[in-house]
């Protein structure tokens, strides 16, 4: 650790936020205006200028000690606690603030809740109940076990997508072919696209028996993967190609 980590993080310029002008005016113009037969109501005592509200704010750098944690986790916690202390006075404000600032980040007396980190801070809301810790980068924790700094778990995502179950009775083969379980048996189906704009009679669907145009849409896009294809010839798989494809 730096000897100067107190200075990089806490002893820095304060940032402000001056009202424009308008603001000023306008502010000026209320006690100026102000009715002299109210002056009765108002406080014996209070200060000058209007109440605006706090216009500074701390400018903390805190990415220093988070580089720093970063960098000793998997070392024992006391050993890290004992470098930061070597070079921060107990009796120094600016510098114990840092340590303030460290407690923030680090959690030292988490629980272990059915194999998850929770953190010794439970969700107020909810009556106590265990709040489990995940990793967003500024969360650490020393480990119950080992007395070793750790980092949590990445939080697991909101909604986890099931895949969709394949269709037992539809396969499609690598080199492209179809291939329909109809009836209990395995057939090779080659797929055409259903033509249009002509005056011709519609192709007869081999799987329907019907003309392509007359079957359903819906039906066509669950078997052939697209509701504008039919199907154009039909043809019952082998015992050597089924063994071949895994189709039994």
């Amino acid at each position: 650790m730096r000897p100067d980590m107190h200075k990089v993080i806490v002893e820095r310029p304060r940032r402000a936020w001056d009202p424009p002008n308008r603001t000023v005016r306008a502010d000026r113009r209320a006690r100026r205006d102000l009715d002299v037969a109210g002056l009765d109501d108002l406080p014996h005592r209070g200060p000058i200028e209007p109440d605006r509200g706090s216009r500074k704010w701390l400018n903390e750098n805190l990415a220093p000690l988070l580089r720093f944690l970063r960098r000793r986790v998997g070392r024992p916690w006391d050993a890290v606690y004992g470098e930061m202390r070597t070079h921060l006075a107990p009796k120094n404000a600016v510098q114990m603030h840092v340590i303030q600032h460290l407690f923030q980040y680090v959690d030292r007396n988490v629980l272990v809740v059915d194999g998850q980190i929770c953190s010794s801070r439970p969700y107020f809301w909810l009556s106590g109940a265990p709040r489990p810790l995940y990793d967003d980068g500024r969360t650490f924790y020393v480990c119950p076990e080992t007395g070793r700094l750790c980092r949590p778990q990445a939080r697991p995502p909101w909604r986890v997508r099931t895949p969709k179950a394949p269709d037992p009775d539809r396969h499609e083969a690598p080199d492209g072919r179809l291939c329909l379980r109809l009836d209990g048996q395995w057939y090779a189906i080659s797929r055409a696209r259903i033509p249009t704009a002509t005056r011709e009679p519609a192709p007869r669907d081999a799987v329907f028996h019907l003309p392509a145009d007359a079957t359903p849409v819906e039906r066509r896009r669950a078997l052939y993967g697209d509701g504008n294809l039919y199907a154009r010839t039909k043809r019952q798989l082998s015992r050597a190609e089924l063994r071949t494809l895994g189709l039994r």
